[in-house]
């Protein structure tokens, strides 16, 4: 037989250098259940027997495995602990009856750190995630702001786009209703506009009117010299005024026509008054020409009839006042006067 002495005090320093943490509790057990150190000891355990009461330690004997790991609350001290368990045995001497130790800890104060982290970790991602969602709502209602804005440009874009056709349509329409010419052009003098009085007159059809230079369709002479009269959209550019054509004016269509013509230049203003382009009116007074003409031939013709005649001839108006006489009047009144 072997007696062995058991000094605590080895025990307590063996103990103690395996207490990390202040809530640390180790023990040593005896096999067959009695308590041979422990430090701390505030329930005075030493000298014990575990084994009369469920627990533990009665836990890691009936399981059979060398080390075990329970968390629970204990029998022997009330209190919540995470504890292992160990059963050791010497190698030499051989004794048959090994020691248990045990070491024990507050679970609280285990995952006290960890709940601290998950805590800081958990108000972060959902102070990211609130931060994320107000970053979400700002820009959902400030795409919504600039869809309502960008809509609201768009209207105002489709009703002047509708105002501007309907005035188009208007000014179509009048174009193509009035009974005079009208040739409109943009600031380089190509036609972008004509009516069908002004197709008619140049034997210009629109669609291959529309393009060319001013110059090139509206062809104007003088009726008394025959010489080319100068571009009234060019005048009217270089003035920026209306420009009237001087009388006597031909026109020489397409298809060779000739038509005495009158007509005026207007410059195309904006609202910001800036010249865009130029209007041409004309219309034929080839007619009108022809009847005066034809009116001064036959003034001509009866003034020299009035002239020649052998009887006297006056005329007077309609509140008997002297306006003509012939040549023979004057002689019959000459010689009346003698007499």
């Amino acid at each position: 037989y072997i007696l062995a002495v058991i000094q605590l005090e080895f025990y307590e320093t063996l103990l103690q250098s395996v207490s990390y943490a202040p809530d640390m509790q180790a023990a040593i057990i005896h096999r067959q259940g009695k308590v041979i150190a422990r430090l701390p000891d505030p329930q005075k355990l030493v000298g014990t027997d575990l084994s009369l009461t469920p627990g533990f330690f009665t836990q890691h004997m009936q399981g059979g495995s060398r080390t075990t790991v329970q968390l629970g609350e204990s029998l022997a001290t009330g209190e919540s602990r995470l504890t292992v368990m160990q059963t050791v045995r010497g190698a030499s001497p051989e004794v048959d009856q090994p020691m248990v130790v045990a070491l024990s800890r507050d679970p609280v104060r285990i995952f006290a750190e960890w709940r601290r982290r998950a805590i800081v970790m958990g108000s972060t991602f959902g102070l990211l995630v609130m931060l994320c969602g107000l970053g979400l709502l700002i820009h959902q209602r400030r795409k919504l702001d600039l869809g309502r804005v960008a809509y609201a440009a768009e209207l105002r874009r489709r009703q002047a786009e509708e105002t501007l056709r309907a005035s188009e349509e208007h000014l179509r329409v009048t174009l193509q209703s009035i009974g005079d010419a009208v040739i409109m052009t943009n600031l380089e003098g190509i036609i972008t506009h004509l009516n069908p009085a002004a197709e008619r007159l140049t034997a210009w059809p629109k669609a291959e009117a529309i393009g060319r230079p001013f110059a090139q369709v509206f062809r104007t002479i003088s009726a008394l010299t025959r010489i080319a009269i100068t571009n009234p959209v060019t005048l009217v550019l270089e003035k920026g005024e209306v420009v009237r054509l001087a009388n006597h004016t031909i026109l020489i269509a397409r298809d060779g026509r000739e038509y005495q013509i009158a007509d005026s230049a207007s410059p195309i203003r904006g609202g910001d008054g800036i010249v865009s382009g130029v209007v041409v009116v004309f219309s034929d007074v080839t007619e009108q020409y022809a009847a005066q003409a034809e009116l001064g031939h036959r003034e001509a013709l009866l003034s020299t009839l009035t002239q020649r005649a052998n009887i006297g001839m006056i005329m007077l108006s309609p509140d008997h006042r002297y306006l003509f006489a012939n040549a023979a009047d004057r002689k019959s009144t000459r010689l009346n006067s003698s007499h």
